[in-house]
Formats: structure tokens, C-alpha cells, sequence
């Protein structure tokens, strides 16, 4: 588990950013938001996990430069069981990206019924139009507002949770596709 790998966590709320580190992923401005919250949210952990795509660099700075870099961390890329006790062991799943097409993680994360915090434009209509997920607008202020509710309140991350892996049975699943078809 991530919490026996990595114990610096210890039992604190962790926050995963999955994803390429891409500026149109939205990675600096999570490092951003999660700066401006951190003080008043002293039991979070934030986690960036995936290849730099060139903003691994300033993600850390930014972490550094706030005083975060010993309540978060920043991995290569994760695969295979790495990649799947990751997603597991978050508490949220954050991707405040300003381009997607249809982001895998984000469907993994909702079917394992975890937080989502996302933008509209991640593009996947079936959980930010069912209130699936906190979805937020891509600016600091947004993503900080939105992460800031879902550390708040841990009944409401688990409810959009619970409703997101719904939405991902109804949905995704062969049998359910199956039957639109």
C-alpha cells in the first residue's frame, strides 16, 4: 500500500493527481490551489504520479517554494500494480484539466467510488451532469474552492463517490452497454 511505501503520509487524506504532467492537465494549477489551501487543511497529502510531459519541474517548484514538499510527492509514472494501489489508496482523484478527450482515470477512479474533483472540461457529461463529482472551474481560485468542499466534508466526497461508481456500472459496464444497444 502507498502508506506503508511512502510513510511520510502517515494517516492523512490523500489527494492524487494521475496523469501526465502536461500543462492542459492541469497539474501546476492543483500544486497551485492545494498551496493556498494547505495551511487550513493540515491533514492532506498531495500525490503527482505520471511521466513529465515538461512541468514536473514547476509543479515541484511550486511545492517547494511553499513550504509543501514534505506533504507531497512527485513519482514517475506508476504501472501495473504501483498504478493500481495508487488508485486504490486515494482519497480524491483530482484532474482540473483544461483539455480532455475522455480521461481514463478519471472512469477508474469512479468506478473504485473515489472523490473526483474535475473540470467540464474533462469532458464526461455522465458524472459532472449526474453530481458525481466536484467540478470546478480550471483557475486557482476554482480548483482550491472545490478541493477545499471535498476535504471538508468526508461524508459528501464518499456520497459523490458512491454515485460516481454508479454511474460508471450503469454506464461502462459490457452488460449495460449491452443493453442500449
Amino acid at each position: 500500500p502507498v502508506r506503508q511505501q511512502f510513510p511520510q503520509i502517515g494517516s492523512r487524506t490523500i489527494v492524487l493527481f494521475f496523469a501526465r504532467m502536461h500543462r492542459k492537465k492541469g497539474g501546476a494549477l492543483l500544486a497551485e490551489a492545494f498551496a493556498t489551501i494547505a495551511g487550513t487543511h493540515p491533514d492532506s497529502f498531495l500525490i503527482f504520479a505520471g511521466p513529465d510531459f515538461g512541468e514536473r519541474d514547476r509543479i515541484e517548484r511550486i511545492l517547494a517554494t511553499s513550504g509543501l514538499s514534505s506533504r507531497s510527492l512527485v513519482l514517475d509514472a506508476q504501472s501495473g500494480e504501483h498504478r493500481r494501489r495508487m488508485l486504490m489508496d486515494a482519497d480524491i482523484v483530482a484532474l482540473p484539466s483544461l483539455q480532455e478527450g475522455h480521461p481514463r482515470v478519471v472512469l477508474e477512479a469512479a468506478v473504485l467510488g473515489k472523490g473526483l474533483l474535475i473540470s467540464r472540461e474533462c469532458h464526461v457529461p455522465e458524472l459532472t451532469d449526474s453530481g458525481a463529482a466536484e467540478v470546478v472551474d480550471v483557475t486557482v481560485d476554482g480548483v482550491a474552492r472545490g478541493l477545499a468542499r471535498l476535504l471538508d466534508d468526508p461524508c459528501r466526497r464518499r456520497e459523490l463517490g458512491a454515485r460516481a461508481a454508479e454511474v460508471i456500472l450503469s454506464k461502462y459496464t459490457w452488460q449495460s452497454v449491452a443493453q442500449r444497444q
